[in-house]
């Protein structure tokens, strides 16, 4: 499992749970207005330290936001940076062919995906991705490689 997968996996679990928790507080409380820090709002007995599902809610939307802000950026793959490419985009509504070329050389059009396939890697996880993931370490699904 890839660190983006388990910590959309993670976040998820989180999500179900606090949605629980407010489905849960909707049955027992049908007729109430929902006030933060009114305590009947609290998490039941069993689930957490969180003391608003509400917020555990929103902090994990936040979360998936950063998530995805944070990755799949590519690099160039070793080598080819240093040969210093130009590349020109081509497509509607989008750069569907890339023209790559190399100093004075000619160039090479190919489709985008087999450019990243041939030029480029995945970047590695960001700081953020793995800081993010540092809080579900006791997890079993947790590599040693992401810490921060």
């Amino acid at each position: 499992m890839e660190l983006v997968a388990f910590l959309l996996a993670r976040i998820g679990e989180d999500m179900r749970k606090a949605r629980g928790q407010l489905e849960l507080q909707a049955e027992r409380y049908p007729d109430e207005k929902r006030e933060p820090g009114d305590p009947r709002f609290e998490v039941e007995r069993g689930w957490g330290l969180y003391a608003d599902p509400a917020f555990v809610l929103a902090d994990c939307e936040a979360k998936v936001r950063i998530v995805e802000d944070q990755s799949g950026g590519y690099t160039w793959r070793e080598g080819f940076a240093m040969l210093s490419p130009t590349i020109r985009r081509w497509g509607p509504g989008g750069p569907d062919e890339v023209e790559i070329s190399f100093g004075d050389g000619p160039g090479e059009r190919l489709p985008s995906a087999e450019f990243r396939e041939r030029y480029m890697q995945p970047s590695p996880p960001s700081r953020v991705l793995r800081l993010l993931a540092a809080t579900y370490a006791d997890h079993p699904d947790y590599r040693s490689e992401w810490k921060p």
